[in-house]
């Protein structure tokens, strides 16, 4: 006879959105919409450097070229969480979120342009 499979509460994100990729190949960053936060992960060894709680259920990310900016789209937030990257090395990484802008309704991608000059969002109307 089979039992129903319990639910599991793993204490830690479980799924994941989008990612973004350092120009340098380095570093992977990664949403979490499960707890409203990012994860960003060493690429030779694919470990966890850190997680930075961001805004409310964020679904897409885009990273400057230089890497000194990671902006969040937060959907349940209606913002875009604006991290700024002092410190892209593997043993002393240090980011922190830096501002929240507002968006309209849902903002759910998120680019950059080559320059890094420009954020574009893309939201629900």
């Amino acid at each position: 006879m089979a039992f129903p499979a319990l639910a599991q509460n793993w204490g830690r994100p479980t799924y994941s959105s989008p990612v973004a990729i350092s120009r340098d190949d380095r570093l992977i960053f990664v949403v979490n919409p499960s707890d409203d936060s990012v994860s960003v992960i060493r690429s030779d060894n694919n470990t966890r450097i850190t997680q930075i709680a961001v805004g409310d259920e964020p679904q897409s990310i885009a990273l400057t070229p230089d890497t000194q900016f990671a902006y969040v789209a937060n959907a349940a937030g209606n913002s875009v969480s604006v991290v700024r990257i002092t410190d892209a090395a593997f043993d002393s990484f240090n980011a922190n979120v830096a501002s929240t802008l507002t968006t309209g309704a849902e903002p759910w991608n998120i680019v950059s342009s080559p320059d890094g000059q420009r954020i574009f969002v893309a939201n629900s109307v």
